[in-house]
């Protein structure tokens, strides 16, 4: 399943990998009616630092995941300087909500 809240991006998903495979949906991770337990990874690819508050939708990816699951957050290199530090911290392993990863 591919999800967006952004028309225009699904539509571009949609024209650069098709929809033979995968299942594109329109709606919101936090506040749709998603399959709990159901998800084998979670990628957020180049989107993960438009969410205001990291914390909730980490804890709503771990409710989406099978048990094993994995979040895959794949994101530019590029940042200013003066972003890279509040980036390593919303992103560091013990800044999950629910400890650190096993």
């Amino acid at each position: 399943m591919g999800l967006d809240v952004n028309l225009v991006e699904l539509n571009q998903a949609v024209e650069a990998f098709g929809d033979s495979m995968i299942n594109w949906v329109y709606g919101d991770i936090l506040s749709d009616n998603l399959p709990e337990n159901k998800f084998d990874v979670i990628t957020f690819c180049c989107s993960f630092h438009y969410f205001e508050n990291p914390s909730q939708l980490l804890i709503r990816c771990k409710d989406l995941l099978n048990s094993g699951g994995e979040i895959h957050i794949i994101d530019s290199p590029f940042y200013p300087e003066s972003k890279l530090k509040p980036l390593k911290i919303v992103l560091s392993i013990t800044s999950m909500p629910w400890g650190p990863m096993q």
